[in-house]
C-alpha cells in the first residue's frame, strides 16, 4: 500500500504527515509499521469525498418472463450484437483499405497502423452465428495483416 505524495495537499496536511512520520521514528518502530501509519494518515487525509448516496426509488420487482420470453429477448439481444459486430468488422475494414492506400514512402509511426478495435476477449469481432471455417479464414487473414515482420 504505498501513497503517492505527489498530490496536492495544504501545508497543514503535509505538516501533519512530517509529524506522524517524526513520532514512528521516536518511538522507535519498526520501518513497515511506520510506513504503514503515514500511508494510512495520507489516505485518510487526501482520499476524495465520497459522493452523497442518491436516492432512488426502490425498482419494481422484475416480471417473470416466460420461457418463449426469455428465449425472444435473448435472441433479440444476440441479433443486435452481432449486427454491432459485424459493423465494427467493417470499419476495420474501412480502416484498413485506408491505411493500404498511404504513400509507401511514407514513414509508418504506431498510430498509423489501424489495429482491431473489437470488444476486449473478442478482438476480431466474430459473431455468434459464424461457422468455424468462417473464423479460421478471419484469422488467417488477421496474421497477414498485422504481423510483425509486415511492418
Amino acid at each position: 500500500d504505498e501513497f503517492d505524495f505527489e498530490q496536492k495537499g495544504s501545508d497543514a496536511d503535509w505538516e501533519h504527515l512530517i509529524e506522524v512520520e517524526s513520532r514512528a521514528a521516536v518511538a522507535e518502530e519498526d520501518e513497515d509499521s511506520w510506513r504503514d501509519e503515514i500511508a494510512r494518515e495520507a489516505r485518510k487525509r487526501f482520499a476524495p469525498e465520497p459522493e452523497p448516496p442518491t436516492h432512488r426509488p426502490a425498482a419494481a420487482a422484475p416480471p417473470t418472463e416466460t420461457p418463449e420470453e426469455r428465449e425472444r429477448r435473448l435472441t433479440s439481444e444476440r441479433r443486435q450484437e452481432d449486427i454491432r459486430l459485424l459493423m465494427n468488422r467493417k470499419a476495420d475494414d474501412a480502416a484498413w483499405d485506408a491505411f493500404k492506400a498511404l504513400p509507401s514512402e511514407r514513414r509508418l509511426l504506431l498510430n498509423d497502423v489501424p489495429w482491431p478495435t473489437g470488444p476486449e476477449g473478442n478482438i476480431l469481432s466474430f459473431s455468434s452465428t459464424m461457422s468455424s471455417e468462417e473464423k479460421t479464414k478471419m484469422r488467417r487473414l488477421a496474421l497477414l495483416r498485422w504481423h510483425p515482420d509486415k511492418f
